[in-house]
Parts: C-alpha cells; sequence; structure tokens
C-alpha cells in the first residue's frame, strides 16, 4: 500500500469520498480490496465509509470486478433519446423562425409525431416523454421560456423586402441633402411613467410606488428626425376638445381631439405645420410607417408641393425605422427620469398628495428629452437601420454594407422557401404603389 500508484489511488478515492461525489465501480473495487488487506474498520474510518457499504461491496467485489469501469458523474445529463431530441430541436426552430410560440406542450406533440413516423426505432417509440424531459431538451438546445414581446398580424424580417425596400430609398434619395429626409413616428406619453421594478427589501410582500392616480392617463407625440442628425418639432396630440389658452412649449406643437390619436386630419395638420415650414419650398422626403392615417389623397398632394412619403413594409418598422430602431426606447427612459426627478421631490413633502403632471410639465419633459439626446445618436440610428448609401457620418455609402447589416440583423429570418420571393417582390410594389 506504499507504491506510488496505491498514493495516487488513495488521494483520488478520498477527494471523491470527501466531495460526496458518486463512487464508480472502480473505486468500490480498490475499496474492497484494502479493506481485506488492511482491515474494514480502519478503512471506513480513514474514508468516512459506512460499515454496511463496505460489507456489501465486499460481497459483490467479483461482479464489481467484472463490470465496464464508469466514468466518474459531472452532474451533466446526456439525451437519452438523441435522434428524437435532434428531430425536437430542429423543428422548434423552423416553429420560431415563422412566429409560432412554443410550449413544452408542443415539444412533447412534435415528439410524438416523431414516434409515429416508420423510420422511428424500436426502443424511441417505447420512450415514455414526459414534461421534464421535454425541459431539458430546451435547456440543452439553448433555449428558455420567455415572455411574448409583440404580437400580431404582421409578418416577420424580411430580408428581401427589407434590401428591396432600401434599394427603392436609394433610387429617391439619390440628390436628396441628407437634412431633407425625414423620419415621422408616432409614440405614447404617459403623464406618469412608473417603472416596471424597484428595489426593495427582500421578503417584502408588497411594492408600493406614490403616484397621482394618473398611471393610464396619455398624449400621443410624433416625434420627427432628419438624416443628418436634427430634431424637427414635436406634434403633441392632447386629448380634449380645445387646445388650452396660453400653452406654448418650445419646440412643441401642440394640437388636440377627443381620443388624442393620429388621425388622417391629424396627419395633414402635422405636414402643414411641421414638415413644410421646415422644408421652406424645398422638396423633402418623409418616411413614415404603414398606419392607415399616414395614407393622403392624391389631390391634397398638390397642395404640399414637393413632398414625397415612402411607407415602410409591414412588419419591417422594428428594423428599417430610426425612430424605433435607435431613438424611442432613449427618449422614454429621459422622460422616465424627468418624472422620477419630479416624485422624488414632490414625494419628500410630507402631508401633500402628488398632483397630476400639467400640459406645460409633461411637454416640458418631451422638449427636455429630445435636447438630451445627441444628432450622433440620431445618424447612427439611421445606420443601423440600413441608410448606410445616404453618406451619413461613419458611413461609405457603399451598397454592400447595407446587405451585411441586412444579414446580420436577419439572419435568423433567411427565407428558404421558393415561393416567398414572389411574394416580397408583391408586397414590394404594393409599397411603391402606396407611397405615390
Amino acid at each position: 500500500m506504499t507504491d506510488n500508484g496505491n498514493f495516487v489511488k488513495i488521494a483520488d478515492t478520498a477527494q471523491v469520498v470527501t466531495h460526496r461525489i458518486r463512487l464508480t465501480n472502480e473505486h468500490k473495487t480498490w475499496l474492497a480490496d484494502a479493506a481485506t488487506k488492511l482491515g474494514k474498520r480502519k478503512i471506513c474510518e480513514i474514508f468516512g465509509i459506512k460499515r454496511q457499504s463496505m460489507d456489501l461491496w465486499a460481497s459483490q467485489i467479483d461482479d464489481l470486478r467484472t463490470k465496464t469501469p464508469n466514468k466518474k458523474t459531472d452532474h451533466k445529463c446526456g439525451p437519452r433519446f438523441p435522434i428524437i431530441e435532434g428531430y425536437v430541436v430542429r423543428k422548434i426552430i423552423e416553429l420560431r423562425a415563422v412566429g409560432v410560440p412554443v410550449t413544452l406542450k408542443v415539444v412533447l406533440e412534435q415528439a410524438k409525431q416523431f414516434q409515429n413516423q416508420e423510420t422511428c426505432s424500436e426502443k424511441e417509440k417505447k420512450a415514455r416523454l414526459s414534461s421534464s424531459w421535454a425541459y431539458l431538451v430546451m435547456k440543452r438546445a439553448g433555449f428558455c421560456s420567455r415572455a411574448i414581446t409583440t404580437s400580431g398580424n404582421e409578418s416577420l424580417p424580411n430580408i428581401v423586402v427589407a434590401e428591396s425596400f432600401h434599394r427603392l430609398c436609394k433610387n429617391i434619395c439619390s440628390g436628396f441633402s441628407a437634412s431633407l429626409i425625414l423620419n415621422m413616428d408616432e409614440i405614447s406619453v404617459h403623464y406618469e411613467n412608473v417603472p416596471q421594478r424597484s428595489y426593495e427589501k427582500m421578503g417584502s410582500k408588497k411594492v408600493a410606488v406614490r403616484t397621482s392616480g394618473a398611471t393610464k392617463k396619455n398624449i400621443t407625440v410624433a416625434l420627427t428626425i432628419s438624416a443628418a442628425g436634427e430634431w424637427l418639432p414635436a406634434y403633441a396630440i392632447l386629448k380634449r376638445k380645445t387646445i388650452p389658452s396660453n400653452l406654448e412649449v418650445p419646440r412643441v406643437y401642440v394640437s388636440a381631439n377627443e381620443t388624442s390619436w393620429m388621425s388622417s386630419s391629424e396627419f395633414i395638420k402635422f405636414i402643414k405645420y411641421i414638415v413644410m415650414p421646415y422644408a421652406q419650398g424645398r422638396n423633402v422626403i418623409l418616411i413614415v410607417d404603414c398606419a392607415t392615417s399616414h395614407k393622403i389623397d392624391p389631390v391634397l398632394y398638390n397642395e404640399f408641393q414637393g413632398l414625397t412619403i415612402l411607407q415602410i413594409p409591414k412588419g419591417q418598422t422594428g428594423n428599417l425605422q430610426p425612430l424605433d430602431v435607435g431613438i424611442n426606447k432613449p427618449f422614454r427612459s429621459k422622460m422616465q427620469a424627468s418624472w422620477l426627478d419630479r416624485n422624488v421631490r414632490l414625494a419628500q413633502q410630507s402631508g401633500r398628495k402628488i398632483p397630476v403632471p400639467s400640459h406645460v410639465e409633461l411637454l416640458g419633459w418631451v422638449s427636455e428629452a429630445m435636447s438630451k439626446i445627441p444628432s450622433d445618436m440620431i445618424i447612427k440610428s439611421w445606420i443601423r437601420s440600413g441608410f448606410t448609401y445616404l453618406n451619413l457620418v461613419g458611413s461609405d455609402g457603399n451598397m454592400d454594407d447595407i446587405q451585411q447589416n441586412l444579414e446580420e440583423k436577419f439572419s435568423a429570418f433567411k427565407i428558404t422557401n421558393g415561393d416567398s420571393d414572389q411574394e416580397s417582390e408583391n408586397e414590394v410594389e404594393d409599397m411603391q404603389y402606396d407611397s405615390f
């Protein structure tokens, strides 16, 4: 028991027993042999093993020697049915690529479909699969259960439609200055911009937040940026019949209607009071989403000379609209920061209720948030949306950059169906027809 090999075995076995790792057949055989030479009592005291376990291993020593030595476990279970698991993972990837929500029930249904196929072996057909098995399959494949962020009837990002839209924009925007290429998007601005989370002591059952009670009250604000990194005045729509008197806020034009929504009439007013004064008689391009309120009667184009409206295809605004890509989120964050500063200041005044923010205060936050977003961030949002051909700062104007940028962004949604190209071309044709 004093040779180097036995010292290594003793150290290895001691480490296994000390860390409570499962003993292999090789360890059990060695301990049984050592107990025969040195005595069971001494070995049990050295390694902290129960006498009953040692007696059992000694009685099974012949069987332990004939068994194939197994490896020490690292507590990572491999797939019991790798063929079924591979089939299920491929199907789940296909379902997510087309926007189908996947639950553990869907995973089990896909596995049962594979078990019903003729190519499935008898062992795999007899496999009893449970929700626990489905959970481990998703975990091993790198999937986790997440909250659904968007839902609707729009199509998923389509690289063919995105490329066609940018080629159309490149043809139309050629010869235009970056300051005359605009993007407008409406966002909802709440009077009480309460964050979703707050730090609280561990074990607390409630996380109460003091507000004025107007958490659901909101207005609509149309933000407009140029490809040169400039802000146009914001167009705010209040929910009331008339515009309050003496309501003047720098860089904000105020309108009002009973719903505070952007209707066709409000969109015409937006063009009349925001876009055309900015253009000052020059030709200007306005890029908007595909909302029905953004479609103008062709007769009205005679009133807005030099205006060209381009509508982004359905389902692509989150990737092709600069405001959605890089401006709306920091704008909301700065609006929330202004509300939090106000709440901290008023909440410290004991015995006083927190009043609802006034129109002047809310629109002042809008103007302040716009001033805090630098022009570099606006230009980067255009570049990230694929408008690299506008010769912006940091762009070399190469169409290959557009292709690479879009392929990286839509790599998980590449089209494999041959019919999809034809559908995409039809979608682009509809887009061109709606734009002019």
